[in-house]
């Protein structure tokens, strides 16, 4: 976990006030060898080091064209990373991508 440590290094150099914006790493979400279970291990390892108290947490860059965060797997992801963090829950058929209704 890497990435966590990195990211918690980078934080402890910054004032507690700041608001930090950082992002999971994108192969996590995309990968379907990465199971919903892994990616909660990560980001519940990453909220247990870093807090969530001034956090934006998103995700990073995106190599991966013609992919989006509403297939089953990846909208998945995303729903228990919500849930992990106390937010409310998506429904796919409520939400577009670029604009367009999913069915």
């Amino acid at each position: 976990m890497r990435w966590v440590d990195d990211v918690v290094r980078a934080r402890d150099s910054l004032n507690k006030a700041t608001v930090f914006h950082t992002g999971v790493p994108i192969d996590l979400m995309m990968l379907n060898e990465v199971p919903v279970q892994d990616i909660l291990k990560v980001v519940s390892h990453f909220l247990g080091k870093h807090g969530k108290k001034n956090l934006v947490l998103s995700v990073t860059h995106r190599p991966y064209p013609k992919r989006n965060f509403l297939e089953k797997l990846v909208f998945e992801k995303v729903k228990a990373i919500r849930r992990l963090i106390g937010l409310p829950e998506l429904d796919v058929e409520e939400l577009g991508y670029l604009g367009e209704k999913t069915n």
